[in-house]
């Protein structure tokens, strides 16, 4: 009897110690991505006729 009891313990203790083992993980390999508040402005770039120069506008 004191066998069977001690194998259940430690059949709900492993079950219960593996959960908490694949909750770790799986909270571990969520990653935030932080997005800036403002995205940046797009520079637009005007050609020289001249000479083909790219430079920006404004």
């Amino acid at each position: 009897m004191l066998k069977l009891v001690t194998i259940v313990v430690a059949c709900v203790l492993t079950v219960l110690t593996v959960r908490k083992i694949l909750q770790l993980t799986s909270s571990a390999a969520k990653v935030k991505v932080a997005r800036p508040a403002q995205p940046r402005a797009v520079t637009r770039l005007r050609q020289d006729p001249e000479t083909g120069v790219y430079y920006p506008e404004g």
